[in-house]
């Protein structure tokens, strides 16, 4: 009788381990299906920037060639000044983070004070992201003047 019962919770044990197999299969299909059609979006959008880039270079009538390595030029031009900006950026992100955290220490949750002190926090984190935004503006556009110079310069597609 022992063993007959011994068998009942083992059968039982193991249709439950099955059926909870099934049902994680079943999630992995579709975490998969999810998985390879984000990765399908990323390579045609990846796709599209570069036929969208050599569209531009057929309608500038300018030599392929040439104009990708205007936009290298561009890029090495843009790197530090957008690197300063990024890490300006998260100074003023983290200074808000503090700010914040320091209003809700000081003022009760729900109150017209915190929310006051929220806001004022916030504008002053906007007018720090300004800032760092204006601090790299002149050099970000110089790069763009001399990447619009070695397009011009950039002989016509041969034919």
């Amino acid at each position: 009788m022992k063993f007959i019962v011994f068998l009942s919770c083992l059968f039982v044990l193991i249709t439950g381990v099955s059926i909870s197999t099934a049902i994680a299969k079943d999630r992995d299909p579709a975490q998969q299906c999810i998985h390879e059609a984000a990765k399908d979006y990323q390579e045609c959008r990846k796709d599209c920037q570069t036929d969208f880039k050599d569209a531009k270079d057929i309608c500038r009538d300018v030599d392929h060639s040439c104009a990708v390595g205007c936009a290298k030029s561009l890029e090495q031009c843009e790197e530090i000044p957008l690197t300063t900006l990024q890490s300006c950026k998260n100074n003023c992100n983290s200074a808000l983070d503090t700010d914040k955290q320091s209003c809700r220490s000081q003022y009760p949750k729900g109150t017209e004070a915190l929310d006051s002190c929220i806001d004022q926090a916030q504008v002053n984190a906007f007018l720090c992201r300004d800032e760092c935004r204006e601090g790299v503006s002149g050099t970000l556009q110089q790069c763009r003047v001399v990447f619009r110079t070695c397009i011009g310069a950039c002989p016509s597609p041969a034919r």
